[in-house]
């Protein structure tokens, strides 16, 4: 199980955005190139963070791409959603997904497989996220990963939207699970009933960012 992002235990946090009695997300710090989040799990369990967006490519983190930049038309909110396109999600040994580390951060013959950060039991993860990625102007229709299923085998058409300027809130918003291990199964021994089951067992955690003062 991967641990890209560092582990830290906090205590006596004082500036809560958002909170849940179980599991929060409160904004630590800003800095001049930085935000910085904390995510709290307030819990007797272990909890894991869907971490596949954290990852650099040679033009930028994954995160930065304009397709994880959603406009919810309806609510009328723009977000930065780190959650799992599960459609396009691959297992260990499988070929063919969607979201690879070249150009645009798109690409056809690189893979994606759920991978997770590992939060212990009143424990705490802080991430570090780069300004540059609340700056888009490049948004995507919001198609809410965590209504879909792993049986879609294409994602729902993201209409792509350009703004004349950068939106004065985004919601910033992480995927999280209580149980991961089965969705690490080696491609061709899965049960995709299962899978499912699991895969759409996350839970959304966000917190609004003001980016535009």
């Amino acid at each position: 199980m991967k641990r890209k992002l560092a582990l830290f235990m906090l205590f006596g946090i004082a500036i809560v955005i958002h909170a849940n009695d179980s599991i929060r997300l409160s904004l630590l710090e800003e800095t001049q190139e930085e935000y910085v989040f904390c995510l709290h799990n307030n819990t007797q369990d272990t909890i894991f963070l869907f971490d596949g967006y954290f990852e650099k490519c040679y033009d930028g983190y994954i995160y930065t791409s304009m397709y994880v930049h959603r406009y919810d038309k309806k609510a009328k909110t723009y977000k930065l959603s780190l959650l799992p396109l599960l459609p396009v999600i691959r297992f260990n040994g499988c070929l063919n997904g969607l979201w690879g580390r070249g150009r645009d951060k798109l690409v056809n013959v690189a893979q994606m497989a759920f991978t997770f950060t590992t939060i212990a039991p009143y424990d705490s993860l802080m991430l570090n996220i780069t300004k540059e990625a609340f700056q888009s102007l490049l948004y995507v229709n919001d198609i809410h990963p965590e209504k879909l299923s792993c049986f879609h085998h294409v994602l729902p058409k993201m209409k792509k939207k350009k703004l004349k300027q950068v939106p004065k809130e985004i919601i910033f918003e992480l995927g999280v699970y209580k149980e991961v291990d089965y969705l690490l199964t080696w491609c061709h021994d899965v049960d995709m009933d299962k899978v499912d089951k699991l895969a759409t067992a996350m839970i959304v955690v966000s917190i609004p960012v003001n980016v535009n003062k």
